[in-house]
């Protein structure tokens, strides 16, 4: 499966207003000039880095928006201003207009940004998800959610937003894709990706894959379930109306952070284990892993209850599905 952002034809190109914008100034100085503007030559014009103009036409073209910060455009109009008005006493009124529309532009996309952004890349995601979590699906992914997926804070040029994420290894690619089936995500978003972790004792570079979007309504209510931002060392156990509840949730947590071929789950946060530990009087003791990247606490929640997990909901990771020995 294709990474990356999903490609566009060359007429999305020429109605994005940026390239509109960009292709008008180009046209005003190749006109007063009477010579051909390059892209570094209009990105130098423009004050910014000689590869600007490239590099906006590329990201367009990868499914970007190409939008221009309101603090970049501010920056630029005054550059077009000032210089027309120098050279030849005014600004052509097409390339004044062009400026207008963009402002207009801006004031729009903010709220693009703030309210349904996710939908131009995720146009069938599932919003609601996690609104009214009823089903033993929606527990499930709550309790991958709560192991190995996120929720974090982001600040752009407009606003601070919530991104939600999922990552798991690259063996368990049929996982991932389950879980962006069942949220409506867009498959083209996942994506492979490294990060360190410390193995045997050494520190190794792992592969992944992820994916990741903003959901303004989605971040609410995960959060509301208890999926907290930065939530490795402060997550407790949420409320349910049953405890049978527990179970399926149970095995979504294990599927993200459980050991595979024993009952034993690891987080970040002890009072969550101690939760479980109460909840199901698990009679073995919570127990301290160190590393050079940070510590963990695990706990084996025993044959008994872990095989009542694998019972609960069918369709979880089917590398840990193994049921254990009971006596």
């Amino acid at each position: 499966m294709c990474a990356g952002r999903p490609r566009i034809d060359h007429e999305s190109l020429y109605n994005n207003p940026s390239y509109i914008l960009l292709e008008a100034i180009r046209t005003e100085l190749e006109n007063l000039h009477l010579t051909q503007f390059t892209d570094e030559m209009l990105s130098i014009f423009l004050r910014r880095d000689k590869n600007y103009v490239t590099k906006k036409y590329y990201k367009i073209r990868g499914g970007k928006l190409g939008y221009i910060t309101q603090d970049t455009f501010n920056k630029i109009k005054e550059i077009v201003i000032d210089y027309f008005c120098c050279e030849t006493g005014e600004i052509n009124y097409n390339l004044s207009k062009m400026l207008d529309d963009y402002e207009i532009y801006l004031s729009n996309h903010k709220y693009i940004r703030s309210k349904a952004r996710s939908k131009l890349y995720h146009p069938n995601l599932k919003a609601d998800f996690f609104k009214n979590i009823l089903t033993d699906e929606q527990i499930y992914w709550l309790g991958v959610m709560y192991s190995d997926g996120f929720v974090n804070k982001e600040k752009d040029e407009y606003r601070e937003y919530y991104r939600i994420g999922l990552k798991v290894k690259i063996s368990d690619e049929e996982f991932i894709d389950r879980y962006i089936f069942t949220l409506g995500l867009n498959p083209e978003r996942k994506h492979k990706y490294e990060e360190l972790q410390e193995i045997d004792g050494k520190l190794r570079l792992v592969s992944y894959y992820r994916i990741y979007f903003a959901n303004q309504q989605m971040a609410e209510d995960l959060i509301s379930n208890g999926v907290l931002t930065n939530k490795s060392k402060k997550l407790r156990l949420p409320e349910f109306e049953s405890k049978r509840d527990y179970l399926p949730f149970l095995l979504g947590c294990f599927d993200g952070d459980g050991e595979a071929g024993s009952s034993r789950l690891w987080s970040g946060s002890r009072n969550f284990l101690e939760d479980i530990k109460e909840l199901f009087n698990v009679p073995n003791e919570i127990q301290y892993r160190e590393s050079r990247l940070g510590s963990a606490w695990g706990l084996s929640l025993g044959p008994r209850l872990f095989n009542a997990m694998i019972d609960s909901y069918e369709d979880s990771m089917p590398r840990k599905r193994k049921k254990l020995m009971e006596r």
